[in-house]
């Protein structure tokens, strides 16, 4: 009989594996000695919290009849199975002992004193346990319902290989469905097309008409109920969506029918900002076009879907499905397959689903790269989506007048392609990198490369003239961020308007981009330097130093339903009187007006913004950007992660660190093992 376990608040497995030293000779205290190293180089080595060694442990007392070491050796595969998903695998690569061997080999020590099982030894030990069967209580095959699944060569946890199924399903039926009589004739399609084409949005007097790629993807988003559409920057993803509802409204699809959203609600704002600007560029517009001004706001996917953070569930699923005829989702690359399977299952029969996005850039934060396996080709086959996927490889920045934003692509590119940077004193071709030899000599344009070395205070000098010349740098600052900004019954008035416009058009010109939050060079650390100098602005006892100074950018950490802000959104600190009462507060910019909170009701849930983890700048643009690389190579720094914060700018790209690592980084892939794309194309025909 297995002993009694002492109930905890914290959960008994919790309470076991963070208790102090165990004493004994049993098997459960050899077990928690033997784990409390390895749950330390979880958080050191995979930045995974504690609760990913709890439920290990739990999965490895279930099986009857094991010792000690073969108990190890189930709780190591799992740890791996664990470490797998939490890397944005859906899967592990159950019979590629290499890999299952490099994760074991870091998460035990080299010396493993308690139990004598090294990395080899618990590879070999599970693989035994399973196939004999003696691990049948936590691994099953794909038609149990158990911890851990094996599906051929391929290590699931339960819950992520049912996401897969279920999304690709919900996708096939999307696919075949593709043939009723749900869609248009297509002579009223291609009349729709040439009219939309034959009012071309128009800058500076010239027309902008669709280039043959940005034609192709309108076509297919109006002839199939799935289009995915990739493109780098410059590929005009904007003037596609502004094209596909000027489209479908022409097909007669009410702008009530139209649904748009993004993954973040800076993205959100950012698609509705463009949207808009589109239509207004629109020199003459029919009736149709003018209807898109009744457009539904954008929202992020969580605000789509009626997500309840109470209870944790979504308001809409297939048997509460959207309403919405036609569902345009932007930078779908940063959705995970949870949020990518919970939208596919709740669209109606006959809506049209639209996702845009880059598939270079940074995959989700949590598991699944799900706009890369709609659109990879491989040994299999072309992308399983067949000709409703749309690569679009015509970029309009690559303009005679722009030879600045000609650089960051084509170096963007070359990092993409996983080619060695190349640098250069001055530039004489679109992939240079010119090398600055101090931080007095950048000149913030194009894509410029300045060594730190750690220790030598280049970080420091470099972020005073970033201060000075970046974040200062608007005509009347000290006044914009220092005067009290008076709130009326109906908001601000329009004055009032036009200043904080121009502060916040200031701040959205420009970032810090760090690959973390920790470390020296992590986006935490960057802040604090920066609000250092802030505090130096002001007159000495005017504030604390761990006050929010007016003039801060800051950003939400978390979703906040009740206030309507959501993780990602970015404000500012100002002084602002309401009925005459001035308090510093927390102004957010919306695309009807501004919100204001005050601070004391956030200050758990704001950070600092001067600096931004390269994941929080996706979905965002800016004309500067400063590139902080950390001080030794980190396995966040790949190829993927560089390549988005290159592309988040449009003008310059400074990048601070060393030459290994940037080379490092661009040689590294952040590999993803996910079985959708295989899910989606189907079973293969026999031979």
């Amino acid at each position: 009989m297995r002993p009694l376990t002492e109930l905890s608040p914290f959960g008994t497995a919790r309470a076991a594996v963070s208790a102090g030293a165990p004493s004994g000779d049993d098997d459960e205290t050899a077990l928690l000695a033997w784990l409390r190293p390895v749950r330390e180089r979880l958080a050191a080595s995979f930045n995974l919290e504690e609760e990913v060694a709890f439920l290990a442990w739990e999965l490895g007392r279930l099986p009857d009849g094991l010792n000690r070491q073969e108990r190890a050796a189930l709780i190591l595969l799992a740890l791996t199975a664990l470490v797998t998903l939490g890397q944005g695998s859906t899967r592990l690569p159950f019979r590629d002992r290499a890999v299952r061997l490099d994760t074991a080999r870091q998460l035990l020590p080299a010396e493993e004193p308690v139990l004598g099982l090294d990395a080899a030894q618990a590879v070999a030990m599970a693989d035994a346990l399973i196939e004999s069967g003696r691990a049948n209580a936590i691994i099953g095959d794909p038609d149990d319902f158990k911890p851990l699944i094996v599906d051929g060569p391929y290590l699931y946890l339960q819950k992520m290989r049912a996401l897969e199924e279920r999304f690709a399903e919900a996708l096939r039926r999307r696919i075949e469905g593709d043939g009723d009589d749900a869609g248009w004739p297509e002579a009223e399609v291609s009349a729709a097309l040439r009219d939309v084409a034959g009012r071309p949005a128009m800058r500076g007097g010239t027309a902008l008409p669709l280039s043959r790629d940005q034609f192709a993807a309108v076509r297919v988003a109006a002839s199939h109920r799935l289009a995915v559409i990739s493109g780098g920057p410059g590929t005009g993803k904007t003037t596609i969506v502004v094209s596909i509802l000027r489209v479908l409204r022409r097909l007669g699809l009410p702008p009530e029918a139209m649904l748009l959203a993004a993954p973040t609600g800076k993205a959100a704002q950012r698609m509705g900002q463009a949207i808009q600007s589109g239509l207004r560029a629109i020199a003459e517009p029919s009736p149709e076009d003018q209807d898109l001004e009744a457009l539904p706001e954008p929202r992020t996917l969580h605000r789509l879907l009626g997500y309840s953070p109470s209870t944790g569930r979504f308001l809409h699923h297939e048997n509460n499905r959207l309403a919405g005829r036609l569902i345009v989702v932007d930078e779908a690359s940063m959705i995970d397959l949870v949020l990518m399977e919970r939208l596919a299952r709740s669209l109606r029969d006959d809506s049209r689903l639209v996702l845009l996005g880059d598939d270079h850039q940074l995959p989700s934060v949590e598991a699944g790269a799900v706009l890369r396996d709609l659109l990879v080709e491989t040994d299999d086959g072309p992308s399983p989506l067949g000709p409703r996927a749309v690569r679009l490889t015509e970029s309009h920045r690559m303009r005679p007048d722009d030879p600045d934003g000609r650089n960051i692509l084509t170096v963007s590119q070359a990092i993409d392609r996983g080619a060695p940077p190349k640098f250069a004193a001055r530039r004489t071709s679109d992939d240079l990198i010119v090398e600055r030899n101090s931080f007095a000599a950048v000149e913030f344009r194009g894509v410029e490369f300045l060594e730190a070395p750690e220790g030598a205070g280049v970080i420091d000098g470099f972020l005073d003239r970033w201060n000075l010349e970046v974040v200062r740098n608007l005509a009347d600052f000290d006044h914009l961020v220092g005067r009290r900004y008076h709130l009326g019954r109906d908001g601000f008035p329009e004055a009032e308007q036009g200043r904080l416009n121009q502060l916040f058009d200031h701040f959205d010109r420009s970032r810090v981009l760090c690959l973390t939050r920790v470390l020296a060079t992590g986006a935490d650390r960057i802040n604090d330097l920066l609000h250092d100098r802030a505090l130096v602005a002001r007159p000495a006892g005017t504030f604390r130093d761990d006050d929010l100074i007016p003039g801060e950018p800051v950003m939400m950490q978390v979703n906040d339903y009740g206030r309507m802000l959501f993780n990602g959104d970015q404000g500012l600190v100002l002084l602002v009187s309401e009925a005459g009462r001035p308090a510093p507060m927390v102004v957010f910019r919306r695309a009807d007006g501004f919100a204001t909170h005050r601070i004391g009701s956030l200050r758990s849930v704001l950070r600092r913004s001067y600096a931004m983890t390269i994941h929080k700048a996706q979905g965002s643009e800016f004309d500067r950007v400063a590139l902080i690389l950390p001080d030794a190579d980190i396995p966040l720094n790949t190829r993927e992660i560089l390549y988005t914060a290159l592309t988040r700018s449009r003008a310059a790209v400074t990048l601070v660190g060393s030459r290994e690592t940037l080379a490092r980084g661009i040689a590294r892939t952040a590999r993803r093992c996910s079985g959708v794309a295989e899910r989606v194309r189907g079973p293969r025909p026999p031979a």
